[in-house]
């Protein structure tokens, strides 16, 4: 690990943490749609519909994100939910 500045250690660090977190979040999810399919699909949905509201416009969460940047993660966070609710319908075989 020498070749790794202390900063950019961080950063690593800080991605494997989101890959971590990331990865054990969607097995739960996986869970939830096996066992009670159409709570964790509204459950989803409704998350997925709060987060496209408070990245639709300028908010206290956004504040510090320039537009450009609010629509990219908009942008992102909707890929990521479309792909996530594929994945519970296959778990969920609905």
């Amino acid at each position: 690990m020498t070749d790794v500045t202390p900063e950019r250690a961080e950063l690593l660090s800080l991605r494997a943490r989101l890959a971590v977190t990331e990865r054990v979040a969607w097995i739960g999810a996986e869970m939830a749609a096996i066992m009670r399919p159409e709570e964790a699909l509204a459950f989803v949905e409704a998350q997925r519909n709060a987060l496209a509201r408070a990245y639709a416009a300028p908010s206290e969460e956004t504040a510090a994100l320039p537009a450009h940047e609010r629509e990219f993660v908009a942008a992102e966070v909707e890929r990521r939910f479309a792909e996530l609710v594929v994945t519970l319908r296959e778990a969920a075989r609905i």
